[in-house]
């Protein structure tokens, strides 16, 4: 979707501590805007054994952060 409205775009796979791999991510990037959020996150058992990312990133990030939820009904 974003390509196809002319938003540049890229899709990198990193392996280790997610939060810090985000982390240094924004670091090394020169990014005006953190977009974050999963639509699997509230409808998974994730939730119980996984740490809020997002609100991991936010505390330490000084970059605007966008969190996109799922909609309830989704």
């Amino acid at each position: 979707l974003a390509k196809n409205a002319n938003v540049p775009v890229a899709v990198n796979t990193r392996h280790g501590n997610v939060t810090d791999e985000i982390n240094a991510e924004i670091a090394a990037g020169d990014y005006d805007l953190i977009v974050m959020g999963s639509q699997f996150s509230s409808h998974t058992l994730r939730k119980l054994y996984i740490p809020n990312v997002t609100a991991d990133i936010a505390e330490s990030c000084t970059k605007p952060i966008l969190t996109v939820r799922c909609p309830a009904d989704s």
